[in-house]
């Protein structure tokens, strides 16, 4: 049988550790991290809203992807055919972006109907720059030929790659910017090309644009006058020049900051809280689990240290100089070095 005594005599003769109290140092360090703590849940709690919110505007214009007409610049609500016998729908759709090379990849798609014989045309579309003045010569361009026939020319596909203008290393802050010229020229039966006037093109050519991407928003697009950003020295006429701007969800930037400062704030807390013996054990995996971080939040093709980068290795290098910092302190406390 089993002496209960003994054993209860064998409880009584261990007791339970009692926690020691902080002295006044821990005692400063415990407080900060409380009210560093509550100001994070108060940060917290007012951009959740937000976060939620652009996480379902975003879910819906994945749906919708909504069309803007090229020429106008304004939002398409219902597009009505074109009334005539020789008219042409064309869609330039943003498929997707590469931040590496700063290229935007653009699906062209439509049909064209002819009564009799349709006239050749090219469609020109250029990248240009936010300062035409400071170019010689002309920009970037895809040209888009559409020969001569009796029956149209549709329906057809093409894809495109034209530069656009951006800084990865502001992800997930960054943005992309197309500034989109199209120019248009007919072929007379002699075989002699002119200019497509506007009036033309508004009456028998529907432009649309629209934007597929998941990772960037499209953003509204602004029309610009067309000597603004037309290079000096170069006799090209824009029909059309417009402002595509693309950026990150508002969801996609609160979250990312949302997590890196949560990580800091734990690392830091670690940091104040944590014996020297906890921080020496657990300094490796505090720092792979800060930089674990980037995996989450990094998306996309970045070439570039980004913004959350930069950040997280400051965060790294901080951490380390403090517990270099406290690792001297507790040495000097030891040795007595430097008391009188």
């Amino acid at each position: 049988m089993i002496d209960h005594a003994a054993t209860d005599s064998g409880n009584e003769s261990q007791p339970l550790s009692e926690p020691q109290p902080l002295s006044e140092p821990q005692k400063l360090r415990a407080r900060g991290a409380l009210i560093i703590v509550g100001l994070l849940v108060l940060v917290v709690a007012v951009l959740l809203p937000i976060v939620v919110l652009s996480l379902w505007q975003s879910l819906q214009s994945v749906e919708d992807n909504p069309v803007y007409n090229l020429v106008t610049g304004e939002l398409e609500q219902n597009v009505e055919a074109l009334t005539g016998d020789d008219v042409a729908y064309a869609n330039i759709n943003i498929t997707g972006i590469d931040e590496s090379t700063r290229a935007a990849t653009l699906l062209i798609s439509g049909n064209r109907i002819c009564a009799m014989v349709c006239p050749a045309i090219t469609f020109g579309l250029y990248s240009l720059d936010n300062d035409g003045s400071m170019r010689r010569g002309l920009p970037p361009s895809v040209m888009l030929d559409f020969p001569a026939g009796s029956t149209g020319t549709g329906p057809f596909t093409r894809s495109i790659v034209l530069p656009v203008a951006g800084n990865p290393q502001r992800y997930p802050f960054d943005s992309y910017t197309l500034l989109l010229g199209v120019t248009a020229k007919a072929m007379r039966p002699d075989g002699t090309p002119f200019p497509l006037p506007i009036n033309i093109l508004i009456k028998r050519v529907i432009l649309t644009t629209q934007s597929t991407m998941v990772r960037l928003n499209m953003q509204e697009i602004v029309s610009l006058e067309p000597a603004t950003v037309t290079p000096k020295g170069s006799d090209q006429q824009f029909l059309v020049t417009q402002r595509l701007t693309f950026s990150r969800p508002v969801y996609l930037q609160m979250l990312c900051t949302l997590l890196v400062l949560l990580i800091s704030i734990s690392g830091f807390f670690a940091l104040g809280t944590q014996t020297l013996k906890q921080l020496s054990l657990g300094i490796g995996g505090l720092i792979l689990g800060i930089w674990g971080v980037r995996n989450i939040v990094i998306q996309g093709n970045l070439p570039d240290v980004t913004v959350v980068d930069s950040v997280l290795a400051i965060i790294i290098l901080l951490l380390l100089l403090g517990v270099a910092l406290r690792v001297a302190l507790a040495v000097r406390n030891q040795t007595g070095w430097g008391d009188h």
